[in-house]
């Protein structure tokens, strides 16, 4: 395979918020419906709370702010596997 296919295969993953660690259990190329609202619904938990931690910090800058930029992009990943499967 060609190098520059490589990397825009990888860019469109990394877009896609698949070269994120995964969760257990998480699995991207799920067809169930249900499991993407699982996805949706673990994902927006897991933002409220990174992120209500980090604001406790005060402007400082923590390594729960990339915490929280991963987290957001699992779920914005999660959300439009969701629309995905919905349509």
């Amino acid at each position: 395979m060609a190098m520059g296919a490589d990397r825009a295969d990888g860019d469109s993953r990394e877009r896609a918020g698949e070269t994120s660690p995964l969760l257990p259990g998480e699995w991207c190329e799920t067809t169930f419906r249900d499991d993407a609202e699982h996805w949706v619904s673990v994902y927006e938990e897991l933002v409220d709370d990174a992120a209500g931690l980090a604001a406790s910090a005060e402007g400082v800058s923590t390594p729960l702010d990339a915490v929280v930029s991963r987290y957001r992009c699992r779920l914005k990943f999660w959300r439009r596997r969701l629309a995905e499967l919905t349509t």
